[in-house]
């Protein structure tokens, strides 16, 4: 019969980390993606949480996505933003625009967003 192990919160956190780095994710790409995995585990769902890590790990391993991506970000209009994610998680590129967005949506009462060369919407 298989063994379950459970972890604390922050051992998840640590855990995501060290397989994201060792995956080749930069700092900020295992943070916020760890970020993600212990909300999910914590509040749900489920399906985003530690189940998803080797999917993260292993698309960064072969190259399908950029563990070290740094978005870049473009203020079209005073509502609008375009983000090309340069291949990263959409996560990253999210956590970057999270409070310009808000500014904007609360100045000019809605925002437009648009995300592009972004990987796993998750």
């Amino acid at each position: 019969m298989a063994e379950i192990t459970i972890l604390k919160l922050a051992e998840i956190d640590a855990l995501v980390r060290r397989v994201l780095l060792s995956s080749g994710a930069n700092a900020e790409t295992a943070e916020v993606i760890a970020d993600v995995i212990v909300a999910a585990e914590r509040d749900g769902p489920k399906s985003h949480g530690l189940t998803g890590l080797p999917n993260y790990a292993m698309s960064i391993r072969d190259g399908w996505a950029d563990g070290c991506a740094n978005p870049y970000v473009d203020i079209r209009a005073a509502s609008a933003i375009h983000v090309n994610g340069a291949n990263g998680y959409a996560q990253i590129a999210l956590q970057r625009i999270r409070n310009q967005a808000v500014k904007m949506a609360r100045l000019n009462g809605c925002v437009v967003l648009a995300l592009r060369n972004i990987h796993h919407i998750g």
